[in-house]
């Protein structure tokens, strides 16, 4: 017997004339003619040395040896298409982008760390990042369009059934240009800040709910002259060129203060924090290259030595 010579062909003929006893079934269901179906099953059985089916006009039936090797063959036939199903699917997944929702605190470091990681381990998976606003995100996250958000969490009513899982707080800075009045002083008065234009992020937002009960406790109300928008390259741009003041988690304006592109004013703003964190839909489960990735995002969450932490900051004197 040589088994090279035993093809796929062979194998689905024999199973499908076994399971219907008819070789005129058989070529029917398999798109074939019967003089092609009983060519293919005398080669099959010259190949395995002996009769696998008696066939007559009352149709075919297994011999005792056809018994025997029916239940591999039907096996086989199983297992290769599940095999090829298997693949099929992985390699759909694999082509599919992992799409995650990103507030302004994450995108300067905490997500492309965790990106760069990701693709270094899949470099052909697709990872699409997508900046929009909380209700925007909340929305495209129920509809299944986004695997998970990153970044605070959010007070709404869409947040009902979602998970939100806290991975650090981060702290809330007061920035402005390089030699702007405030950031030449020692230490800032929060009262000193309405003489400015005030940036910050659309009522409603956890950050700006935290900003406000942060100065409100401070007996000062956030001024007239204030410019909303959750954009970051405007309101950077907008800080660097006027004497904006900019209200932002440190996450976000982290890397514009360790290169001097902004200033942190000497304003004690340690009873200020936010969480961040990642949002999914429990109900939802995610592919296992969205799981990687939320993984890797707890991982560079993980690493302390670029998180905020207060306890360790001296407030301004």
């Amino acid at each position: 017997m040589a088994l090279n010579r035993i093809k796929m062909r062979h194998l689905q003929c024999f199973v499908e004339v076994a399971r219907r006893n008819s070789v005129t079934e058989a070529a029917a269901v398999l798109a074939l003619t019967q003089p092609a179906v009983s060519k293919t099953l005398k080669e099959l059985e010259h190949e395995v040395g002996g009769r696998l089916l008696n066939r007559n006009r009352g149709g075919a039936t297994l011999t005792e040896l056809g018994e025997l090797f029916f239940r591999r063959a039907s096996t086989s036939i199983s297992a290769i298409r599940q095999g090829v199903e298997e693949v099929a699917r992985a390699s759909t997944r694999e082509t599919q982008p992992v799409v995650v929702g990103a507030m302004q605190e994450t995108l300067a470091y905490l997500l492309p760390r965790a990106v760069k990681l990701f693709k270094e381990a899949h470099p052909s998976t697709g990872v699409r990042i997508i900046h929009d606003s909380n209700a925007l995100l909340l929305a495209r996250l129920r509809r299944g369009e986004i695997d998970f958000i990153v970044g605070g969490p959010m007070e709404s009513p869409e947040l009902e059934g979602l998970s939100f899982e806290a991975l650090y707080s981060d702290g809330v800075n007061f920035v402005a240009r390089p030699g702007h009045p405030l950031a030449l002083l020692d230490a800032v008065e929060l009262s000193g800040i309405i003489a400015y234009p005030l940036h910050i992020q659309f009522a409603g937002t956890t950050i700006r709910r935290t900003i406000e009960r942060f100065l409100i406790a401070s007996g000062v109300r956030i001024p007239a002259n204030y410019i909303e928008s959750h954009n970051y390259p405007f309101a950077r741009s907008l800080a660097r060129m006027s004497d904006t003041i900019l209200v932002s988690i440190l996450g976000a304006v982290r890397e514009d203060i360790e290169t001097g592109f902004l200033v942190e004013l000497p304003i004690d703003t340690s009873p200020m924090s936010s969480p961040v964190g990642m949002t999914s839909d429990p109900g939802v489960p995610n592919s296992p290259l969205a799981t990687e990735l939320m993984d890797l995002v707890r991982a560079v969450a993980g690493e302390r030595h670029w998180r905020d932490d207060r306890a360790r900051r001296p407030a301004a004197e």
